[in-house]
């Protein structure tokens, strides 16, 4: 192995290994940021509010006078509840 390689793969080595840590200290000291699983009851509201939209374009209806607009945050906002934005599916 030439000296270039070497230092490549060492650095390569050590990119992985950084990525590792920080990957473990995130899934240790911040657990909550890693639960992207959804309840039942959440994946059939999205489920609901999806098949309503199918049934409004059938229909031809305007799907904003079928969806009640209410203020939601947006850093805290779930999916099911970013679904129920205009635009936004």
């Amino acid at each position: 192995m030439t000296p270039q390689e070497k230092f490549i793969s060492k650095f390569l080595l050590t990119i992985l290994a950084v990525g590792l840590m920080v990957g473990y200290v995130r899934r240790t000291w911040f657990p909550e940021t890693f639960d992207i699983s959804e309840s039942a009851e959440e994946a059939d509201e999205v489920a609901k509010i999806a098949q309503e939209r199918r049934t409004a374009r059938l229909a031809g209806e305007n799907i904003a006078s079928i969806i009640t607009i209410q203020k939601v945050n947006l850093n805290r906002a779930l999916k099911s509840e970013l679904i129920t934005l205009p635009g936004i599916g």
